[in-house]
C-alpha cells in the first residue's frame, strides 16, 4: 500500500491491557530474533514453528525447538513480508492467536513483570486494520470517512507516549485487532483515500468518531474538558436513525451504583441527578448527592464511564439519557452510543446508503472542514 520505511510506520504497543508474561510467535514463512541492542541474528525459525517468549527476571528467555537463549531486548523479522501469529500465553487473561503486519519489537524493563510488545506497521496497512476493527459496515464510502479520520489520528497523535511507540491499540487510542479480521471494503477504502488527511485551517483535526448519535452530536466541550473546537460543533443528525442505539433503557441496581460512586469519589454518596445539560439535551455534569445536598459535581462522560466500568460497557451507552429512581434500582432511558462528538459511525452508514460521499459525510459531522492530501 505504501513504500516501505520508517517515516511511514506506525509503532503501536500490542497487549497492554492483558500485560502478557509469556506469548507463542510463529509465522507461515518464518522469521529471525535479532538482538534489539545490537544487529547480531540470535536465532532463525523456520514455517509454522512457534517460539515462546517468556519474561524471567529482568530479560527474557525464548524457546524454540532447538535453542534456548536470553534476552534483554528482541527485533523479530518476518520472512517474505509474513504476517505474525502472536498467542498469549499468560497474562491478565490468555487470547487466541492474532494476526499482525509488520515487525516485532519485545522489551523486558520497568517495574511490572508484563512484556512490552511494539508492532512496527506500515502506516496504511495500520489504518485498513483499524477501519476493520472500527467499521463493522461494508459500504465504502462510510469506510473512506473512516480511513481519513484514522489516518488523522495517527498523524496528529503519533509519540504521544514519550517515544517507544505511538500508540496503544485499544480504545484509548483507535482499535487495532491486527489483520485477522480485514475486510474487503476496508482495503479498498484506504487506497482509494492514500494520503488523505481531514484538517480544519491546514491544521490536523481531532479525529474522532463513536457509534451512534441518538439524532444530535455532542460539543466536545460538552463531554470533555478543553476549549470549544469550532470544528466540533454538534450537529442534528437525521441519517442515524436506522442505528440500533437509537432508544435504549437499562436498569442499575442503586446501591451498588451508590458505593461505586462513594468509593471512587471518597464521598458517602447517597443519591445523585443530572446538575446540568448541554444544548443538545446530552447530561453535562452529574451531582452526586449527600443527604440532599450536593456533595461534588462531575462530568457526565465521566460518570457514563464508571458506570460501564462497573455493570459493562454498554449498560450506560451514551451521555443522552434521562434517569429515574426506584427503592432498589436507576432507571435510564437514552438515545445514542458513544461519547457523541465528531463521526457517527451509523450515522456515515446512513449518509453512505442515502448517495452522499466520504467528503459530504466528513463534511457534515466535521464542520468547515477539508480533505487533503498531508505533506
Amino acid at each position: 500500500m505504501a513504500a516501505r520505511g520508517p517515516a511511514n510506520e506506525v509503532r503501536v504497543r500490542l497487549f497492554e491491557r492483558v500485560a502478557p508474561q509469556a506469548l507463542a510467535v510463529s509465522t507461515n514463512r518464518g522469521f529471525l530474533f535479532l538482538d534489539g541492542e545490537g544487529a547480531g541474528v540470535l536465532a532463525e525459525l523456520p514455517p509454522y514453528e512457534k517460539a515462546t517468549i517468556r519474561r524471567e527476571g529482568a530479560g527474557m528467555r525464548v524457546t524454540t525447538r532447538g535453542t534456548t537463549f536470553h534476552a534483554r531486548a528482541l527485533r523479530l523479522v518476518p520472512r517474505d513480508d509474513a504476517l505474525f501469529d502472536i498467542e498469549v500465553l499468560e497474562g491478565k487473561r490468555t487470547q487466541k492467536p492474532r494476526r499482525y503486519p509488520g515487525r516485532l519489537k519485545l522489551a523486558a524493563g520497568g517495574d511490572t513483570p508484563a512484556l512490552t510488545v511494539v508492532n512496527h506497521v506500515l502506516l496504511d496497512e495500520y489504518v485498513a486494520c483499524v477501519v476493520s476493527s472500527e467499521y463493522g459496515f461494508d459500504d465504502l464510502e462510510g469506510a473512506k470517512a473512516m480511513a481519513v479520520l484514522a489516518r488523522t489520528y495517527v498523524l496528529r497523535n503519533a509519540s504521544a507516549s514519550g517515544g517507544a511507540y505511538d500508540l496503544v491499540d485499544h480504545q484509548l487510542a483507535q482499535q487495532y485487532d491486527g489483520a485477522d479480521r480485514l475486510t474487503d471494503a476496508a482495503i479498498e477504502a484506504t487506497i482509494a483515500t492514500l494520503g488523505e488527511v481531514l484538517t480544519y485551517q491546514g491544521d490536523l483535526v481531532e479525529a474522532v468518531y463513536f457509534s451512534s448519535s441518538g439524532g444530535h452530536t455532542a460539543d466536545n466541550d460538552a463531554v470533555w474538558n478543553g476549549k470549544p473546537l469550532p470544528y466540533l460543533r454538534g450537529v442534528p443528525d437525521p441519517y442515524d436513525e436506522a442505528s440500533p442505539h437509537s432508544r435504549w433503557r437499562t436498569t442499575i441496581p442503586r446501591g451498588r451504583l451508590l458505593r461505586a460512586l462513594s468509593q471512587r469519589y471518597g464521598l458517602a454518596v447517597d443519591d445523585f441527578q443530572v446538575a446540568r445539560r448541554s444544548r443538545d439535551g446530552r447530561a453535562r455534569t452529574i451531582a452526586l448527592m449527600q443527604q440532599n445536598q450536593m456533595a461534588r459535581e462531575i462530568q457526565s462522560n465521566e460518570f457514563r464511564l464508571l458506570v460501564n466500568q462497573n455493570f459493562g460497557i454498554t449498560s450506560l451507552k451514551s451521555t443522552l439519557f434521562d434517569v429515574q429512581a426506584s427503592a432498589e434500582q436507576y432507571i435510564f432511558e437514552g438515545r445514542g452510543f458513544g461519547h457523541g462528538v465528531g463521526m457517527s459511525q451509523y450515522g456515515a452508514l446512513g449518509m453512505s446508503k442515502q448517495g452522499y460521499s466520504y467528503r459530504d459525510i466528513l463534511s457534515f459531522y466535521f464542520t468547515g472542514t477539508q480533505v487533503q492530501r498531508w505533506r
